[in-house]
């Protein structure tokens, strides 16, 4: 099965839980791409069915945040 799994990159939540989660899934046979702005801190590279795609936050002056989920949402498509 090919699954895409979006996380933020920091030491706790999110990216602790999707890297554990990216890595069992892709020891038991599947392909996992890993999608956030930066690698997660657990990452320790690319192995058998596991891929990570950095997502790219473009800056535009309307907003006061660059627009993440748009990035991340395009990025999955």
């Amino acid at each position: 099965m090919r699954i895409g799994i979006s996380c933020h990159p920091t030491m706790g939540g999110s990216g602790v839980v999707a890297t554990e989660l990216a890595r069992a899934l892709a020891e038991g046979g599947d392909e996992v791409h890993l999608l956030s702005y930066a690698l997660p801190a657990r990452w320790s590279g690319g192995g058998q069915g596991l891929f990570f795609h950095p997502v790219t936050v473009g800056q535009y002056p309307l907003f006061e945040y660059p627009p993440y989920s748009l990035a991340l949402a395009t990025k999955m498509v």
